[in-house]
């Protein structure tokens, strides 16, 4: 087979040939650990395409024969597996695609060439820029696509092989959905999560909000989880791997035994940056929309675009000292500088304070070190205050609203306008639209925060 790779096959210890994604899981089964069935499409299959707009002769055999072989009607996993993703210093975690539950050979083309075609998304070159990496003219960082076989899960998540929030300690962070772990990744579930310090002493947390999914079995399904073994494979794994800080995906099937589904290094734990920030640091005010793992190119534009989502465009307007930073991503996750909250909060009249505020902070945050501002402070404020309808026009709820119908205008002259265009398949119509979406995820809005800016 000279497009189709096994985990014995000698092409897949080199990364350039099957991609990172598919080198690692190769790398753990040859080790003996429990991965499940798969091979790869080399990248030479992903070079030949680009070049020639088509698969390679007899490549479509082989792929179906490997997927039969795979049982593809009980379902398979098809997965991007680049040259320049996963390692130690860039991750693209959120960039490539993946997809789950294929049960039929259409299908299966289909995704591969999604896979393929996903290579060089705009989304993908937002990312390149901000790690600086840069590649030749017209050159498309190389893909490989990974086809394995399905776990029937029980339970499945991932895991941390250093505590992603205070990597300094000797922790293992093991965060576990029922199921599939596809919800978890994407942020749809709010996960169980454990911590196994280096004792072996191990925390498990409910996800309180989402305990009215589960049934009585179910939870007590998550809260017995192998807990202890999870952590040990991972233990294992980096003892394997020079102990590098590992980030795994993991399954339990309905024999309880336990498969890594893959694993790369934590991009995000640079030795310079294991230290969390000077502060206290909180992300129950983003709870609603924050609580999840942020892919790097959304943490790089969160952090690039503060001014926007810290109000710290208003403080300045207002003349209200700013505590720097006001945001950081720690392993992926928003937090928030709770000194900064605090000290916003110090000019809002106590009786017009919420409840709810006080839920912002941790338990044992204090207060005391928070002076009163003065009264000439005050008045300043009050003073600058209309400013900021002219400013910030966004605090004015009406504005928000006639910018919501412009927007959604917008949107809809844009799909009108890739609806009038001349349509082949069905298949095409949807990539059109896919293309659409992204195009107007990134460059639109980067315009649009260019256009505030220079407000």
């Amino acid at each position: 087979m000279k497009y189709l790779v096994g985990f014995e096959d000698d092409r897949a210890m080199n990364p350039k040939a099957v991609g990172q994604k598919f080198f690692n899981l190769a790398k753990a089964a040859r080790a003996g650990f429990a991965v499940p069935q798969a091979v790869a499409i080399s990248t030479e299959a992903h070079q030949f395409y680009i070049s020639h707009g088509d698969w390679p002769d007899g490549l479509l055999d082989e792929v179906a024969k490997a997927a039969t072989d795979l049982d593809l009607t009980e379902g398979l996993s098809i997965r991007s597996s680049a040259t320049l993703e996963d390692l130690e210093k860039q991750s693209f975690a959120g960039q490539y695609r993946t997809f789950l539950q294929i049960i039929n050979q259409v299908e299966l083309k289909e995704k591969i060439e999604a896979c393929w075609k996903g290579a060089c998304t705009p989304a993908v070159q937002s990312y390149l820029k901000a790690k600086n990496v840069t590649c030749a003219e017209g050159q498309i960082p190389l893909m490989g696509v990974i086809i394995q076989k399905m776990v029937n899960a029980v339970a499945a998540g991932i895991a941390f092989g250093r505590n992603p929030i205070n990597p300094a300690r000797d922790e293992i962070v093991i965060e576990a959905v029922k199921g599939l772990a596809e919800e978890l990744v994407s942020g749809h579930l709010t996960p169980y999560r454990a911590i196994i310090d280096q004792h072996n002493k191990l925390t498990v947390t409910p996800p309180s909000n989402d305990l009215s999914r589960l049934t009585v079995g179910e939870e007590v399904l998550m809260t017995l989880l192998p807990w202890h073994d999870i952590a040990k494979l991972i233990r294992t794994l980096q003892l394997k791997d020079d102990q590098v800080p590992l980030d795994i995906e993991w399954a339990i099937d309905e024999d309880k035994k336990i498969w890594l589904l893959q694993s790369r290094a934590i991009t995000t734990l640079d030795q310079q940056k294991w230290q969390v920030p000077a502060g206290v640091w909180t992300r129950k005010i983003a709870n609603d929309l924050w609580a999840d793992r942020l892919t790097p190119f959304l943490a790089h534009e969160m952090l690039q675009n503060r001014p926007f989502f810290d109000f710290s465009r208003i403080l300045k307007i207002l003349g209200i000292q700013i505590i720097q930073p006001t945001l950081a991503v720690i392993n992926g996750y928003l937090y928030i500088n709770c000194r900064s909250i605090a000290n916003a909060l110090a000019y809002v009249p106590p009786k017009l304070q919420l409840p709810d505020l006080a839920t912002l902070f941790p338990p044992d945050f204090s207060f005391e070190d928070q002076s009163a501002p003065s009264l000439s402070k005050r008045m300043s404020i009050a003073i600058r205050s209309p400013a900021l309808l002219l400013l910030e026009p966004g605090i004015n709820p009406f504005f928000c609203i006639w910018i919501s119908l412009r927007n959604q205008k917008k949107i809809k002259q844009h799909l009108d306008d890739i609806a009038r265009q001349p349509m082949g398949s069905e298949q095409q119509a949807f990539e059109r639209c896919d293309i659409g979406f992204e195009l107007g995820a990134v460059f639109r809005i980067r315009h649009e925060y260019a256009g505030q800016e220079g407000t």
